[in-house]
């Protein structure tokens, strides 16, 4: 069923302002199984391909004996003792022997997923984000946010001193999330790109290049994107849906606009007109009527 659902943003003092009514169908959570299947597949991709080795059986210096001893004429290991001298190493039939030319994948590492599916699994971590129930059996705490979700001001991009940020997150909400996320242990490095990467850890979302990115950057256990770099395993990490996010409002509304949830005016969505959606939405403000944006 589809909903109506009134965003409100926050300013930077904590007093709420203008809002964004979005009517968008909650039936996209049943993709959630394609968000599980994208993680395997990105985990796979990075490891190499394993196969049997090209010189296995041809390690050790071996030598045959010749005919008149009552043996095979295959080549025998060197050496004294009584399991490895006279073992037969190139060969099937010998044990440690390699087989010829079998140096084939034993797994299929390299699939790929279809265009539309990796769109339903991006609409679903997208929706994730915005309900609260889903974020709160993650772990998180919410129960000193007044506007969920959290979209802020655009002047937030322009703070370059941790106290400022502070305080703007006292006002609007999410300051016991923000604590609590700086108390766990560090995460791995990044050559383990997919250790600890199930972590509920709050995030930030950028329209574009700011002052918050140099500064979030020193933190610990905080993750800063932009719009550009988002994907599902971002937004859903480890396959698991659900993450808190803090937007901004021109962030928020260009993720809509770049996969059609919204059309605005002057601008219509990237994607192909082939492709519906059946997302609405209605920019309104306190104490004026609520207008509807058509498409062009």
């Amino acid at each position: 069923m589809s909903d109506y659902n009134i965003f409100r943003i926050s300013g930077i003092d904590g007093s709420t302002k203008r809002g964004i009514k979005v009517q968008f169908n909650k039936n996209y959570l049943k993709y959630s199984h394609l968000i599980k299947r994208y993680y395997i597949i990105k985990k796979n991709s990075m490891i190499k391909n394993k196969y049997v080795k090209k010189f296995y059986g041809t390690l050790y210096s071996a030598k045959s004996w010749g005919p008149g001893r009552a043996l095979a004429r295959v080549p025998r290991i060197k050496g004294s003792g009584t399991i490895i001298s006279g073992q037969g190493a190139i060969n099937n039939i010998c044990r440690g022997g390699r087989t010829y030319g079998v140096n084939k994948t034993k797994k299929k590492w390299g699939i790929k997923m279809n265009r539309k599916s990796k769109i339903k699994a991006f609409q679903a971590s997208l929706i994730s984000a915005l309900i609260p129930s889903l974020l709160i059996s993650r772990g998180h705490i919410l129960s000193d946010i007044k506007n969920f979700p959290l979209i802020i001001e655009q002047l937030v991009e322009m703070i370059w001193d941790t106290k400022e940020l502070i305080l703007t997150i006292k006002g609007v909400g999410g300051y016991q999330e923000f604590c609590r996320s700086l108390k766990k242990p560090k995460i791995g490095k990044k050559t383990y790109k997919f250790l600890n990467s199930t972590k509920s850890i709050p995030a930030f979302i950028v329209d574009n290049k700011c002052n918050l990115i140099y500064l979030i950057r020193n933190m610990k256990n905080i993750n800063i994107f932009r719009i550009s770099s988002l994907s599902t395993l971002k937004l859903s990490p480890g396959g698991n849906l659900g993450r808190f996010c803090f937007f901004t409002e021109n962030s928020f509304i260009s993720i809509l606009n770049l996969l059609g949830l919204i059309f605005l005016i002057g601008n219509n969505s990237i994607m192909n007109s082939s492709y519906r959606h059946s997302f609405k939405c209605y920019f309104t403000a306190e104490g004026t009527k609520k207008t509807k944006i058509k498409k062009k």
